[in-house]
């Protein structure tokens, strides 16, 4: 184990999600807000509990709108996130695909989901 300079300790390497993350070049992108669990430990706020997208904090109205937001960041990558992406799993894999497509194989995806016990 070692301490980095982020102010953390890591064993090994550094995740390529994270090494993004620390840059600031990880777009957060978040599916919806629906999860069919009810963790007593979910950070989910109340009010994105809904069927809503964003991508950062923008909200999604088209596959656009997270385009426009990755490029605006100079995104290299995302993490997908929510309540929970796979309970929305067609729109998940349309957004996942929509960006694979326009910025390419080696435009990194991360999984982000909560512990599961």
């Amino acid at each position: 184990m070692r301490k980095t300079k982020y102010y953390s300790y890591v064993v090994g390497e550094l995740p390529k999600g994270c090494q993004l993350c620390v840059q600031g070049a990880k777009l957060v992108l978040f599916t919806t807000g629906v999860c069919p669990r009810d963790c007593f430990y979910c950070p989910l706020s109340p009010w994105r509990r809904e069927d809503v997208s964003y991508a950062n904090e923008r909200p999604v109205k088209s596959i656009d709108d997270i385009i426009e937001e990755a490029k605006i960041q100079v995104a290299l990558g995302a993490g997908v996130t929510g309540g929970d992406p796979l309970s929305r799993i067609d729109r998940t894999v349309e957004y996942i695909k929509a960006l694979k497509e326009n910025f390419g194989e080696k435009f990194t995806l991360v999984p982000i989901r909560s512990l599961e016990l």
